[in-house]
């Protein structure tokens, strides 16, 4: 059972982190964000670490 458990827990936690993925604002100017909305339409973006 704790193999099981321990294995459920990892792959919770690799799952959750490959959710997170996305370009970060945080070190783009407004201008670039505005172009790659522009230029790719729906897009999801990230404003830091946990959001």
């Amino acid at each position: 059972m704790k193999p099981f458990l321990a294995a459920l827990i990892v792959t919770t936690v690799v799952t959750g982190a490959m959710a997170q993925t996305g370009r970060t604002t945080q070190d783009m100017a407004c201008t670039r964000v505005a172009a790659i909305v522009a230029s790719q339409g729906a897009i999801v973006l990230r404003t830091g670490p946990t959001t």
